[in-house]
């Protein structure tokens, strides 16, 4: 998979996401939509008979192993959350991987974001976009 449009109107918001790229960042304050914007393509990929994992805060105490198993027949990787679970390690397996991945986390210190498209989420209105920065 190379790219991903998603276009769909999601619990009466119109969102509009594409990534160009196979490694994505979503970034922006707290209740921007990042996580609405997750669920929207978690149900997008549903729709489209696209193999998607969604990971959230629940993965919190999950080992690496048990995320890349939970993981490893997904074509689309979302990580929500990630602070809580991500680590440089499993950062490297998954872009080791030809999975395509979606990630939000506020601190992105600890892993290694080089190849990695970021994005701001905006929201306005009944409209959600993706701003490249």
């Amino acid at each position: 998979m190379k790219n991903l449009n998603v276009m769909m109107t999601y619990q009466g918001v119109h969102v509009t996401a594409n990534f160009i790229n196979r490694l994505n960042m979503l970034s922006g304050y707290s209740g921007t939509g990042k996580t609405f914007l997750m669920q929207a393509i978690e149900l997008f990929c549903v729709n489209s008979s696209i193999e998607c994992v969604y990971c959230n805060f629940r993965f919190k105490d999950y080992t690496q192993e048990q995320i890349e198993e939970v993981c490893k027949n997904a074509q689309v990787v979302l990580l929500d959350n990630a602070d809580l679970y991500l680590t440089n390690e499993l950062n490297l397996w998954l872009k080791s991987t030809d999975k395509f991945i979606i990630m939000c986390m506020k601190d992105t210190s600890h892993v290694d974001m080089e190849n990695v498209h970021k994005y701001i989420v905006t929201y306005a209105n009944t409209t959600l976009t993706l701003k490249e920065f």
